[in-house]
C-alpha cells in the first residue's frame, strides 16, 4: 500500500479530497441532479434539495470529505435558468442560509468538523410551471468540484440523478428564432415545441 501511494506521488497524481453525493452515491463533475417539486401540507409547491433542515443527509445532496473530517472551503451558487417564479428562494450551506430571490450568483465560505456539509436549496410558493437550473461549485484546499441542480415544477414525475450536463434542459428561442437565456412572459420555442411562459 505504501509503495502504491509513493508511486502515485511520484507520478504527480493527487487523491481526491472531497466529492458531492446524492442519496449516498457519488456525483460526477458537471452531472445534473433533477428533483421534482413536492407539495407541502399547506398546498404550496416546494422544490428542495437535501430539503429542509433536519432531514437525513442520505436524502439529498451533500459535500463529503474523503480525507479527514475538518475543512474550510468556498462555494458558489449560480442560477442559470429560473421560470418557477418562487415567492421565496434560498440557499443554505455550512449552516447559514441566504435569500437568492434577487440575485443570480452568490458566494459563501463554509466549514465542517464532521466531514459532511449539507446542501439545502428551497423554493417555496411556486407560481409557475417550469424549472430552475443552478450550478453549485465548491473549492476545498485548492480542489474544485461542480454539480448542477435542476428543479422541475409540473414537468417531472420523479428524481433522476447524475445525468450528464449535455442533457440539461433544452435551449429557449423566441418566435423570431433568437436564443433567449432569461425569457420573460410570453410564447417561446423550447425543445422544438411551443411553450407559454407565465412569469
Amino acid at each position: 500500500m505504501t509503495t502504491a501511494l509513493m508511486l502515485l506521488a511520484v507520478m504527480g497524481v493527487r487523491a481526491q479530497g472531497f466529492e458531492f453525493q446524492y442519496r449516498g452515491q457519488s456525483i460526477a463533475d458537471d452531472a445534473v441532479v433533477t428533483i421534482a417539486a413536492a407539495e407541502d401540507a399547506y398546498g404550496f409547491g416546494e422544490l428542495w434539495c437535501e430539503s429542509n433542515p433536519g432531514a437525513s443527509p442520505a436524502d439529498g445532496i451533500i459535500l463529503k470529505l474523503l480525507t479527514g473530517t475538518v475543512a474550510r472551503g468556498t462555494a458558489t451558487m449560480t442560477i442559470e435558468h429560473n421560470t418557477v417564479d418562487a415567492a421565496t428562494l434560498k440557499w443554505c450551506m455550512g449552516g447559514t442560509c441566504n435569500l437568492m430571490n434577487s440575485v443570480n450568483r452568490m458566494q459563501k465560505d463554509f466549514s465542517t468538523e464532521t466531514g459532511v456539509v449539507l446542501v439545502q436549496f428551497d423554493a417555496e410558493n411556486l407560481r409557475s410551471r417550469g424549472y430552475l437550473l443552478a450550478t453549485l461549485s465548491a473549492t476545498v484546499a485548492g480542489e474544485t468540484h461542480t454539480v448542477k441542480i435542476q428543479f422541475t415544477n409540473g414537468e417531472s414525475a420523479g428524481v433522476t440523478a447524475a445525468r450528464r450536463a449535455a442533457e440539461t434542459a433544452p435551449a429557449c428561442y423566441d418566435l423570431c428564432g433568437r436564443r433567449v437565456s432569461k425569457p420573460a412572459k410570453g410564447l417561446y420555442i423550447v425543445g422544438g415545441r411551443k411553450m407559454m411562459i407565465n412569469q
